[in-house]
């Protein structure tokens, strides 16, 4: 693989995932030269996931099968480039292809019935298929132990959690509420396009005491994630501490923003994302 694809990945990240690219700059450099690439696997597994139109959603779901079949085989004469990159992860960093199964399939299912989840159950294990197994799937790239497999579930779904609390317009444009509908009254995505364009009203409050839920559910998987992690050694422990703190300040900014699912994306500013970097260098 030449320096150009690597090149290319870093930029993508660079662009796409400030946090992530920030925090990358703080583990080895192998560590982070192949967490880029697996960002740059789930990034575009992601945007396959993401076509709309019916056309598209047809050759998403042709090509996601295609990567399914291919990661299950082992032999194959000509890969996809997604299913290419998988292996080349895992020749180089033992990555067990298991968990981008899992991904995969519930991209899939995703594609074929777009979200609309029902329950705080099928919240989570969505969460667990798109970012629990994400966190598996970092554990041999930065060498640690596999006995870290649940906090680096708990983890990627504590982080998902976040993902979906700040985005419920932009998801809702795509067809998708992750917002479970116990919670909601069974508002449906369209329903939360029409609300983001007319003066609050009670539905308004049952989405912001929705998302409130996700944040308080998001930092139940952040405790527990976060338990054990000084029995890490420094490095991992930084990497780990830096991007969680991150993601645990986004958690805080949103619930002190009232409606912001219709006005703005919460973003944290470089300066704070140095603070914090600051602090954790002292404290890890």
């Amino acid at each position: 693989m030449n320096k150009n694809f690597f090149k290319k990945s870093t930029k993508i990240v660079k662009v796409y995932s400030k946090n992530f690219y920030f925090t990358s700059l703080f583990i080895k450099k192998q560590y982070s030269t192949y967490i880029k690439i697996m960002y740059l696997i789930c990034r575009t597994l992601d945007e396959i996931a993401d076509n709309n139109y019916l056309a598209s959603k047809k050759k998403s779901l042709k090509r996601l099968n295609l990567i399914l079949k291919q990661l299950k085989n082992k032999y194959n004469k000509k890969l996809d480039k997604l299913s290419f990159l998988i292996k080349f992860l895992k020749k180089n960093t033992s990555i067990n292809i298991k968990f981008f199964i899992d991904l995969i399939q519930v991209l899939i299912k995703d594609i074929k019935y777009p979200a609309n989840i029902k329950n705080e159950k099928e919240l989570i294990y969505y969460c667990y298929g798109v970012a629990g197994t994400i966190g598996i799937l970092i554990l041999p790239i930065i060498k640690c132990s596999i006995n870290n497999t649940l906090n680096a579930i708990h983890l990627g779904i504590f982080m998902q959690l976040i993902n979906i609390a700040r985005d419920v317009l932009e998801d809702a444009f795509k067809g998708r509420r992750y917002l479970p509908a116990s919670w909601l009254n069974n508002i449906s995505a369209k329903e939360i396009i029409y609300l983001s364009n007319i003066p609050i009203n009670k539905k308004h409050k049952l989405i912001n005491h929705a998302i409130i839920k996700i944040l308080n559910l998001s930092h139940y998987f952040y405790n527990k994630g976060i338990n054990n992690i000084y029995k890490l050694n420094y490095t991992n422990r930084l990497f780990i501490k830096i991007i969680s703190s991150i993601y645990y300040k986004i958690n805080i900014n949103i619930r002190n923003s009232t409606n912001n699912w219709i006005y703005k994306r919460i973003y944290i500013s470089l300066y704070y994302k140095i603070f914090i970097t600051l602090k954790n260098i002292l404290i890890c």
